[in-house]
């Protein structure tokens, strides 16, 4: 492996014109084998291993993790990645090609805002994130303007936190977001609009064909025929489930998982008359490992008072409720064969990768 890595990166073109066919002595070798050993040696990380062998870079994980951490458009990031001297030359050029027809003075400045303020008042304080600034602004059909509100109102993505923030931060804020977003689902139980608009009821398809019953049946028939969410990983379980796939791919275990187009492994109850989907199974440990998001399943160890008032968002299915369906579903599980997880989303995500990792091992003795 070791000479794998040392034999693909003096293939690598990008080293070849930047390097000029430089032989690394046994310490960067040694850097090398450690890097890869973690990361996986692909073509869009010889850049960075270019640019620690051109400044003399040690310890090349923490400066990679490092650098995950911050925007990739940052003067930091340009410094440590390129040199000190290099790095901020290069930032202020990228920097200056942007802003070049921009000036940056207080005159300026309030001169734009001016206008913005007058534009404003022109279009009746239309906002283009409603329907009516496409139509009348830019001329578009309602069809064509509701499309562009849709794109407008994507601005909050994970891809897009990722990109802004960089991998690990821009992930924490996604996933900060998304809790608050599920919280104010459990404590607006009442109100049975939120989660209504994201739904996919014959009510709300009814609705978006704007009241026309045959349209919306039509379309609700679609979706149903065409259903993929069902046997599909929730995104908050992948934070779970991808690491543990990693785990298991380097040991050679079979497993399933509703990820990538495949889906989940279910079992067919004869006496129920009913197939139970499963997060993650691993036939050869006869090992299911389900993950339970608090937002839709309780959570047992939950003093009294929150498993009382606790409501399922959807079902309006009380803690108990709920409870006892997951505990049915896990009981199948059991009579056919298998030893099954169950995970919390409260738990610390190193904490359940470990948890899972230590189960596994135990099963794979």
């Amino acid at each position: 492996m070791a000479k794998s890595n040392i034999k693909k990166l003096y293939h690598s073109k990008y080293y070849k014109e930047t390097m000029c066919n430089y032989i690394l002595n046994e310490q960067e070798i040694q850097e090398l084998n450690s890097f890869c050993e973690i990361n996986p040696f692909v073509s869009w990380r010889v850049k960075f291993i270019c640019q620690c062998l051109i400044l003399k870079y040690k310890n090349w994980n923490k400066i990679w993790y490092y650098l995950k951490t911050i925007p990739n458009s940052s003067e930091k990031y340009f410094k440590i990645f390129y040199g000190k001297k290099n790095g901020q030359l290069m930032y202020l050029d990228v920097n200056k090609r942007k802003t070049e027809c921009f000036i940056h003075t207080p005159e300026k400045q309030k001169e734009r805002n001016k206008k913005a303020i007058e534009k404003k008042k022109e279009l009746g304080n239309c906002e283009n994130t409603t329907i009516r600034y496409w139509i009348e602004r830019h001329n578009m059909s309602e069809i064509e303007a509701k499309k562009q509100v849709s794109l407008r109102q994507k601005t909050f993505t994970k891809e897009k936190c990722i990109e802004k923030y960089g991998h690990q931060q821009g992930i924490e804020i996604w996933q900060e977001r998304q809790l608050k977003w599920q919280q104010s689902i459990i404590d607006n139980t009442e109100n049975n609009n939120i989660g209504f608009k994201r739904s996919h009821s014959l009510e709300r398809y009814i609705e978006r064909a704007d009241g026309d019953e045959t349209e919306g049946l039509k379309n609700y028939l679609y979706y149903r025929k065409n259903l993929s969410g069902f046997g599909k990983a929730s995104k908050e379980s992948l934070n779970l489930f991808l690491p543990i796939s990693e785990y298991l791919k380097k040991i050679h275990i079979d497993h399933y998982f509703g990820y990538n187009g495949s889906k989940e492994w279910h079992i067919y109850d004869k006496e129920n008359k009913k197939s139970y989907f499963y997060d993650f199974t691993i036939p050869k440990l006869n090992l299911i490992i389900e993950y339970h998001g608090e937002t839709w399943h309780p959570n047992p160890i939950w003093d009294v008072e929150k498993w009382n008032t606790w409501i399922h968002p959807h079902s309006k299915l009380t803690a108990n409720e709920r409870y006892n369906i997951d505990k049915q579903k896990n009981n199948i599980a059991q009579k056919n064969g298998w030893d099954v997880l169950v995970i919390y989303s409260s738990q610390p995500l190193n904490d359940m990768i470990l948890t899972c990792i230590e189960k596994i091992n135990l099963k794979n003795q």
